[in-house]
Protein backbone atom coordinates (compact mmCIF):
# COMPACT_ATOMS: atom_id res chain seq x y z
CA UNK A 1 0.00 0.00 0.00
CA UNK A 2 1.70 3.38 -0.87
CA UNK A 3 -0.15 6.93 -0.48
CA UNK A 4 -0.35 8.45 -3.74
CA UNK A 5 -1.53 11.62 -5.18
CA UNK A 6 -2.71 11.38 -8.81
CA UNK A 7 -5.44 12.71 -11.19
CA UNK A 8 -7.93 10.26 -12.88
CA UNK A 9 -8.20 12.34 -16.14
CA UNK A 10 -5.92 15.41 -17.97
CA UNK A 11 -9.09 17.75 -16.59
CA UNK A 12 -9.92 16.31 -12.94
CA UNK A 13 -7.72 17.89 -10.07
CA UNK A 14 -5.40 15.55 -8.42
CA UNK A 15 -6.61 13.75 -5.14
CA UNK A 16 -5.18 11.68 -2.70
CA UNK A 17 -5.17 7.34 -3.27
CA UNK A 18 -3.86 4.78 -1.91
CA UNK A 19 -2.41 2.28 -3.99
CA UNK A 20 -3.11 -1.31 -3.77
CA UNK A 21 -2.30 -4.03 -6.04
CA UNK A 22 -3.17 -2.54 -9.82
CA UNK A 23 -5.84 -0.57 -8.11
CA UNK A 24 -5.54 3.51 -6.86
CA UNK A 25 -8.58 3.72 -4.24
CA UNK A 26 -9.54 7.37 -4.35
CA UNK A 27 -9.40 9.13 -1.21
CA UNK A 28 -10.44 12.45 -2.44
CA UNK A 29 -14.25 12.22 -1.03
CA UNK A 30 -12.29 12.20 2.41
CA UNK A 31 -9.41 14.10 2.24
CA UNK A 32 -8.79 17.00 0.06
CA UNK A 33 -5.57 16.87 0.46
CA UNK A 34 -2.47 14.89 1.20
CA UNK A 35 -1.85 17.04 4.19
CA UNK A 36 -5.78 16.37 5.61
CA UNK A 37 -4.89 12.52 5.42
CA UNK A 38 -1.37 12.61 7.14
CA UNK A 39 -2.83 15.15 9.84
CA UNK A 40 -5.77 12.45 10.66
CA UNK A 41 -2.58 9.91 10.82
CA UNK A 42 0.12 12.25 12.41
CA UNK A 43 1.96 8.95 13.52
CA UNK A 44 1.87 6.78 10.03
CA UNK A 45 -0.91 4.34 9.12
CA UNK A 46 -1.06 0.24 8.91
CA UNK A 47 -3.45 -1.00 6.45
CA UNK A 48 -5.71 -2.21 8.71
CA UNK A 49 -6.26 1.31 9.87
CA UNK A 50 -7.86 2.26 6.79
CA UNK A 51 -11.28 1.02 5.50
CA UNK A 52 -11.02 1.14 1.63
CA UNK A 53 -13.97 -0.87 0.81
CA UNK A 54 -16.87 1.50 -0.93
CA UNK A 55 -14.21 4.11 -2.41
CA UNK A 56 -14.02 4.81 -6.24
CA UNK A 57 -11.33 2.80 -7.55
CA UNK A 58 -9.13 3.11 -10.66
CA UNK A 59 -6.91 0.73 -12.44
CA UNK A 60 -3.39 2.26 -12.04
CA UNK A 61 -2.56 2.42 -15.75
CA UNK A 62 -5.57 4.71 -16.18
CA UNK A 63 -4.61 7.35 -13.83
CA UNK A 64 -1.73 9.57 -14.10
CA UNK A 65 0.33 9.74 -10.55
CA UNK A 66 1.49 13.16 -9.57
CA UNK A 67 4.24 14.50 -7.04
CA UNK A 68 3.42 13.26 -3.82
CA UNK A 69 2.96 16.41 -1.80
CA UNK A 70 0.30 19.01 -2.49
CA UNK A 71 1.43 21.97 -4.25
CA UNK A 72 2.95 24.71 -2.20
CA UNK A 73 3.57 22.55 0.53
CA UNK A 74 7.23 21.09 1.38
CA UNK A 75 7.84 17.92 3.43
CA UNK A 76 11.17 17.77 5.43
CA UNK A 77 12.02 14.15 6.39
CA UNK A 78 15.16 13.49 8.27
CA UNK A 79 17.13 10.63 10.10
CA UNK A 80 15.35 6.97 10.65
CA UNK A 81 12.57 8.05 7.92
CA UNK A 82 14.10 6.46 5.17
CA UNK A 83 14.46 2.54 5.98
CA UNK A 84 18.07 2.16 4.15
CA UNK A 85 19.40 5.12 6.24
CA UNK A 86 18.08 3.54 9.73
CA UNK A 87 19.42 -0.24 8.45
CA UNK A 88 23.08 1.75 7.99
CA UNK A 89 23.19 3.53 11.07
CA UNK A 90 22.15 0.81 13.05
CA UNK A 91 19.37 2.25 14.49
CA UNK A 92 15.94 0.64 14.75
CA UNK A 93 13.50 0.43 12.01
CA UNK A 94 10.45 2.35 12.77
CA UNK A 95 7.07 0.47 12.40
CA UNK A 96 5.10 3.00 10.89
Amino acid sequence: MKLVRFSPSENDSPRPGLWIDDTIHDLGGRFALIADFLTEHPEGWLPEDLEVDGLPTFPRSSVRLMAPIDDGARVFAVAVNYKKHAEESDLEVPSR
